[in-house]
This record gives C-alpha cells, structure tokens and sequence, in this order.
C-alpha cells in the first residue's frame, strides 16, 4: 500500500501556514481532501463524506482556491481516479468564473436602469 500526502504549501513559498489544502492519496485513489481557510477548516471529501458534492468538484475548488500546481501533482499522482487534466479542470474553472462576471454585470445593468429610472421620476415630480 503506498500513501501519498500532497500539501499545497509544498508548491507555494509565501503560502500561510493557516490557509492550505492537502490530499491524501492511497494506491493511485484519493481517500481524502482537506482544506484548512484561516480559523475555518476540515475534510471537504472522501469517499464516506461527499456531502460538498463530488471528487471532482472538490478538487476543483482546491486547484481554484490554492493554484493549478497543486491540482497537477494530486492528478499525477491519483491515476486511478477518473478526474479532468489539469488544463480542462483550468477551464472549467474559467467558465464558472466568466458566468458570475457575466451575472454581476448583469445585476449591476439592472441596479442602474433603475437607478436611472427613479432619477428620471423624481425630476419629473
């Protein structure tokens, strides 16, 4: 049985000592991702508790939150577990972020029109 640890303070230089995630991986499996966000931290996944969604989504908020490099080195060394290259796992990532900008923008479009519009009524009254 060979364990693995991958810490993303391992990648980083200037990485806080309360802001890290890490993943255990046994066998070319990950059994656990852990996240640790200041005073705030814990398992986020493994195979009993997947109640913040799948392994896959997981990992992506991890590579999103702590860097690509760490995404890169726990998919290297999880080869037998189904995840996305590290390029598409970037793209995914880059979708979701381009659909909240195109929302906020959104919500700020709407915000002004009505702004507009009750600044039109009060200098019509």
């Amino acid at each position: 049985m060979k364990k693995i640890e991958i810490s993303s303070k391992t990648f980083y230089r200037n990485h806080s000592a309360s802001y890290f995630c890490s993943a255990t991986i046994i066998d070319g499996h990950i059994t656990s991702l852990y996240s640790e966000y200041g005073r705030e931290g814990g398992e986020i996944w493994s195979p009993n508790h997947n109640a913040n969604g799948t392994l896959q989504h997981c990992l992506t908020g991890l590579g999103r939150d702590f860097g690509m490099k760490f995404y890169s080195a726990v998919y290297k060394a999880a080869h037998n577990s189904k995840l996305l290259p590290a390029t598409q796992a970037k793209s995914k990532i880059k979708q979701k972020e381009i659909k909240f900008a195109k929302a906020k923008v959104d919500r700020a479009g709407k915000a002004l029109r009505e702004a507009v519009a009750e600044l039109n009524k009060l200098k019509r009254s």
